[in-house]
């Protein structure tokens, strides 16, 4: 954790900050996108959380790469055939 503390002068009063605890440096701790097997081409996504996720979006699977991944939260749908080859 690291202390931050600053003083400015505005005019002839002097503001003190107080001191700021700041997160100790580190890799950002992320959640892995979900994964999801699926039997079409076609997937719609919409966050999986009811009023928490985002706006439904239908998504195509390009029959060359086998998978696409939502552009809201990162969801990866591949396709059966696909599988253990992405």
């Amino acid at each position: 954790m690291t202390n931050v503390q600053s003083t400015c002068k505005i005019g002839v009063v002097y503001v003190i900050t107080a001191l700021i605890d700041l997160p100790a440096q580190g890799p950002a701790q992320m959640q892995a996108p979900e994964i999801q097997i699926v039997e079409k081409f076609r997937v719609s996504c919409d966050g999986s959380e009811g009023a928490l996720g985002h706006p439904r979006v239908w998504l195509q699977i390009p029959d060359d790469l086998g998978w696409v991944a939502c552009p809201y939260c990162d969801c990866k749908f591949i396709q059966k055939e696909f599988e253990g080859k992405v």
